[in-house]
């Protein structure tokens, strides 16, 4: 089935863009109303501002798709600054073993979303966010300019949206954290005249291969991914297409009916061990509950202590994210940016950033740590090694008043 794409943005009563799977380069801008014309016979697919959405990963001991959208507000609590109740949480179809990848929404916006679609006459297959739609091959990252922004993809399921004037300070910082994974090429999608120069001399420093394109639309590119499966389809949950397939399964209801009274049959005659069973996982349960309690004495409650118990493992051993921390990383990277500046490491721990570096003399650390203080951070070296090839230095930052 042909498939449409319709892309949203911030203004829910602008004219949006859209265009269908096989001429991706036909883009056309109009009311809802319109594109929804234009949708009869196809399969919708709605591309959401990627800005409005939070990606993030977790460690969780599960791999049933239903468990991990119980767990990943526990998971991800301490990542994100508004509370889980208020949030939607969809899973990638990228997530392996124990990795969840996943897209996190506000839930009143994501109804929002639906409301406005549904007025319009529009009911999609799949609600995507658009940075996951932006082509990208392997050992590739993918860069797209907007007037309003840019899109940075990353992976199959990570990436970051930025307003235009963060360039000069996101994209460097990215490739320096990405280290030994950073890409062997970075496909810019822009406009001719747009900010291609300096993300030439960006790639240039990083040794990074750059590879442009001119859309004759920014929807263009992102059409191609949209085409395919979605890496996270955010219609998850309460959001699912589940009464549509109710409707589906209701000619089958004879034969599931007749299926469960047969399930119902077997597990009469099962009671006895699973009686015996469920015990045993009460008694499992109260001693799993008391090893957590034990470890974490400070804990409130419990809903799910092996899940609670690895996200507070995960917690210690990477330290925690938030906005403070990227409120420290943003005011002290431009200090710590530089060619003859090697970062080591990142430590964080709550309201302090623990950094090592690789710097030619103590003079040039020196200087590092006045550049951190006179950008409003507190700084302090808590050690150097001198070798034959540089120095090897230590520096504890603080946010001012710390």
């Amino acid at each position: 089935m042909e498939t449409l794409l319709i892309r949203l943005g911030h203004d829910l009563t602008a004219p949006v863009g859209w265009c269908r799977s096989d001429s991706p380069d036909q883009v056309t801008r109009g009311p809802l109303a319109q594109a929804a014309a234009a949708a009869a016979g196809a399969r919708v697919v709605v591309l959401v501002p990627a800005v409005d959405i939070s990606l993030a990963s977790a460690h969780l001991p599960t791999r049933q798709r239903h468990r991990q959208r119980q767990a990943l507000p526990f998971a991800l609590e301490e990542q994100l600054a508004t509370e889980v109740e208020q949030l939607h949480f969809a899973v990638a179809a990228t997530s392996q073993g124990d990795t969840v990848h996943s897209a996190v929404v506000d839930r009143a916006l994501m109804r929002r979303w639906l409301d406005t679609l549904q007025v319009a006459g529009l009911k999609p297959q799949a609600v995507v966010p658009d940075l996951l739609t932006l082509p990208r091959a392997p050992g590739e990252w993918s860069l797209l300019a907007e007037p309003d922004g840019w899109l940075l993809r990353t992976s199959d399921s990570d990436g970051i949206a930025f307003e235009p004037d963060a360039l000069s300070l996101l994209l460097p910082l990215a490739l320096q954290q990405a280290g030994d994974r950073k890409p062997a090429t970075l496909h810019l999608y822009a406009a001719a005249g747009s900010a291609a120069a300096e993300v030439e001399t960006c790639c240039a420093q990083f040794g990074v291969k750059l590879q442009r394109s001119a859309p004759s639309s920014p929807l263009a590119p992102l059409a191609a991914g949209a085409a395919a499966a979605p890496v996270v389809n955010l219609l998850q949950g309460e959001f699912s297409l589940r009464d549509e397939r109710g409707k589906q399964w209701r000619p089958w209801l004879p034969a599931a009916v007749l299926f469960g009274v047969l399930v119902l049959l077997q597990a009469g005659m099962a009671v006895t061990r699973y009686v015996a069973l469920s015990r045993e996982q009460s008694r499992l349960d109260r001693a799993i509950d008391k090893v957590y309690l034990t470890t974490f004495p400070d804990a409130k409650r419990i809903v799910d202590a092996p899940v609670q118990m690895q996200q507070r493992l995960d917690a210690l051993r990477r330290g925690r994210t938030g906005q403070e921390f990227t409120r420290l990383l943003a005011a002290a990277a431009p200090a710590l940016h530089g060619t003859d500046v090697e970062l080591r490491s990142l430590q964080y721990s709550p309201g302090r950033l623990d950094v090592a570096l690789h710097v030619a003399s103590l003079q040039q650390l020196d200087q590092i740590k006045q550049q951190l203080t006179g950008a409003g951070l507190q700084a302090e070296i808590t050690g150097a090694d001198n070798g034959a090839h540089g120095v090897t230095g230590r520096l504890s930052v603080h946010g001012a008043g710390k």
